[in-house]
């Protein structure tokens, strides 16, 4: 029993010392790295709006399809029972199944007939060969909203890109921001640890070292704060890619002052002329309305169509007769209660309020290109400050803390220092995210975010 339990001691110790080693070997985290491109082409992979942009894209073309059913005739099939009494029916319907005979024309058997059956069995078709133009001005006009579908689902696209862009570096300002806290921490600390010395040596006040602790405390929430903020872009950062379920996303793709292509505002402004999709979508609304115009004017013009059918009666399929008909008929509009006019006249005011739309769009396009263009000259400048800002507060931070642990300037002047060296790194994290996105924006504005260099 003895050797029992030094096996099982034994084993167990085994156990612990082989778990301690996987453990030990595991990674610190399981994040999932993740360049923007990746981020991008999930986003335009599995983000619903996406889906449902390119459903409504597939609905076009049915649509279109719909129209382009006018050009063609319409066959119908049908089978149908009757039973009557009635003296009329009964004998055409005797007529159409060839079983009248000579006892039919009684009196008796016209007044009062007995009640007869009748399966008809009827092909039709019913064609129409000219409508004016209404089914042409119709297919032009599915064909326009068709590509008006395109382009919403290029706009979609690019706002997906925008967003996903827009958080992937929210998520990278906030693991920054992390981080300048934490140094920002460790300074603080190297600080106080120098106070509390001065302190036990005699050479400052318990103020001073009571000062430091409250700023610690100030940073403590700096860094809480700065916790839930990564935490809530990684869940914008998960929502926008079409993550159903959040997943521990880890960017590898920095902030970076990267220069922009010195491009003139006009060029940029030219650019969404040929490029924006919103812009795009006017023109086809202009020429769908422009369609809508004359498909009401065709309404006044005369149609042709061909009709015909081919029917088969019988009582009891013992016996049956069949007979067609074929025929034309041209139908013109002479009076509507004015119906006809009031809708060419809507469809004139629609016209020219596309019209006047597509206006208003140009200006509202062109002044966000203007805002984008200069957030982008904005940002380049503050950048350029930001970091001639962090060298000099770095420096005055050096000098300060000499001169502190020197005892020749006030506490409050070093705190001051660790405070000016803290926001100019924010800052310039700050207007670096502040142009990568202004950059974005620049290009979604003209059109072309997403397109390849």
């Amino acid at each position: 029993m003895g050797r029992f339990k030094i096996t099982i001691i034994i084993t167990l110790i085994y156990t612990f010392i082989t778990l301690s080693s996987a453990l030990a070997n595991q990674k610190p985290d399981n994040f999932v790295c993740i360049t923007m491109d990746e981020a991008i082409s999930s986003a335009l992979a599995h983000n619903p709006g996406i889906s449902a942009a390119k459903a409504s894209v597939a609905a076009s073309y049915q649509r279109a399809r719909q129209a382009e059913s006018g050009f063609y005739p319409r066959i119908n099939l049908s089978e149908s029972f009757i039973r009557t009494d009635n003296p009329m029916w009964t004998f055409g319907t005797k007529i159409n199944q060839g079983g009248i005979t000579a006892s039919d024309f009684s009196p008796d058997a016209l007044n009062s007939p007995p009640a007869l059956n009748n399966y008809a069995t009827r092909l039709s078709l019913n064609w129409y060969l000219f409508d004016g133009g209404r089914t042409w001005y119709g297919t032009k006009q599915a064909g326009f909203a068709q590509k008006a579908e395109d382009s919403r689902l290029k706009q979609t696209e690019q706002e997906i890109i925008f967003q996903t862009i827009k958080a992937y570096f929210g998520l990278v300002l906030a693991q920054e921001n992390i981080g300048v806290v934490q140094q920002a921490l460790k300074t603080a600390h190297a600080h106080l640890e120098m106070m509390e010395n001065r302190y036990k040596n005699g050479l400052t006040v318990k103020s001073d070292v009571l000062r430091a602790k409250v700023h610690i405390s100030s940073l403590d929430q700096d860094l809480a704060i700065a916790d839930s903020r990564v935490y809530v872009a990684r869940a914008t950062l998960n929502a926008v890619m079409g993550n159903k379920h959040e997943k521990p996303l880890k960017p590898v793709t920095m902030l970076s002052d990267n220069k922009i292509p010195a491009t003139p505002l006009d060029q940029w402004i030219s650019l969404t002329h040929k490029n924006r999709p919103e812009l795009m979508q006017t023109v086809l609304e202009e020429k769908m309305a422009n369609a809508e115009l004359k498909k009401s004017k065709a309404r006044n013009l005369p149609s042709l169509s061909l009709n015909g059918s081919y029917e088969i009666n019988s009582e009891n399929f013992d016996s049956s007769k069949d007979n067609y008909t074929i025929g034309a008929a041209v139908t013109m509009n002479l009076f509507s209660g004015f119906g006809y006019s009031a809708k060419t006249e809507e469809a004139l005011l629609r016209a020219r309020q596309v019209r006047h739309l597509k206006d208003d769009l140009e200006s509202r396009i062109t002044l966000e290109v203007r805002q984008a263009y200069y957030d982008v000259m904005s940002a380049q400048k503050r950048i350029d400050t930001a970091k001639t800002a962090i060298d000099q507060a770095k420096e005055a931070m050096r000098i300060v803390s000499n001169r502190y642990e020197s005892g020749i300037l006030p506490v409050v002047s070093l705190l001051d220092a660790e405070v000016a060296v803290y926001e100019a790194i924010n800052n310039y994290n700050r207007s670096l995210y502040e142009k990568t996105i202004a950059a974005v924006e620049l290009k979604k504005a003209a059109g072309i975010i997403g397109d390849k260099p």
